[in-house]
């Protein structure tokens, strides 16, 4: 069977509603910590016990303010760094767990804070040390470029002086 007309088979949408901002005391749970079973299937149970545990969950000890740690659903604190410097061919890239069975919850975090820090200052000493090497280069460069231009000097002197006529002064 064919289709006569283009408007035939349409799906009709749902009537769609306004969006509403949310209110300012609302905090969005940590997509990271959806990622526990455990914690999914609470929310999507929608039992009336899985309503009253919710509210009991402190979502806050989850989320973290430091960029570059946050919760794994393995249970573990997570911490990312990634930087770049094409110039110096240099690249670091860290993906490191700490985890909350070996150094405690809190204590997990608090290390994956400071190594996240550390990996931070680590990062601008070498960048320091590549601006030092910068500026030597860029000192040898123009120690060159002015030897070269006085040797120029010297010789284009060289040969004016051997083209101009010699004079006898006997």
């Amino acid at each position: 069977m064919r289709q006569k007309r283009r408007t035939m088979g349409k799906l009709i949408q749902l009537k769609q509603s306004h969006y509403f901002p949310k209110p300012e005391e609302y905090t969005p749970i940590p997509k990271s910590v959806l990622g526990s079973g455990y914690i999914r299937r609470l929310l999507k149970a929608g039992t009336t016990s899985s309503m009253n545990l919710i509210p009991s969950v402190a979502w806050g000890k989850f989320i973290c303010t430091t960029k570059g740690v946050r919760w794994h659903p393995c249970g573990a604190w997570r911490v990312q760094f990634s930087r770049r410097n094409l110039e110096h061919n240099y690249h670091v890239g860290v993906d490191c767990y700490f985890y909350t069975k070996l150094h405690g919850f809190h204590r997990a975090m608090e290390l994956a804070i400071a190594y996240r820090k550390r990996l931070e200052q680590e990062w601008a000493e070498a960048e320091e040390g590549w601006r030092k090497i910068d500026e030597e280069r860029a000192g040898k460069r123009e120690a060159a470029q002015k030897e070269r231009e006085l040797v120029a000097r010297l010789a284009g002197e060289q040969k004016r002086i051997e083209a101009s006529p010699q004079v006898d002064l006997s």
